[in-house]
């Protein structure tokens, strides 16, 4: 929600920014919605926690945001490998038992 992302501290610099973090956070809780380890009861402060840094990861990324806008998902980054690894994401995903 718009004020969950005011708690983290996001500032809002216009109502745009304000809709930009609603759609951001929604975005990212579907996602983790849709993965397993949501599944997991034992993850699920992990899959939270993975889910509001995503969110402020797609937010920096808005049109005039702080960061140059990128569609480039491949963990590069500390900040998304952080969130590759709480999500088990890619290569941070657990192995396959067959």
């Amino acid at each position: 929600s718009v004020e969950g992302a005011a708690a983290l501290g996001i500032p809002f610099a216009a109502a745009t920014d304000e809709a930009w973090a609603e759609l951001a956070g929604e975005s990212a809780t579907d996602y983790v919605n849709a993965l397993d380890i949501i599944n997991d009861s034992l993850k699920a402060r992990q899959a939270q926690h993975g889910a509001v840094m995503l969110a402020v990861w797609l937010y920096k990324r808005r049109p005039g945001g702080t960061v140059e806008p990128s569609f480039e998902f491949t963990p590069t980054s500390d900040e998304v490998t952080a969130f590759y690894t709480l999500l088990q994401l890619g290569r941070h995903a657990p192995p396959v038992v067959a």
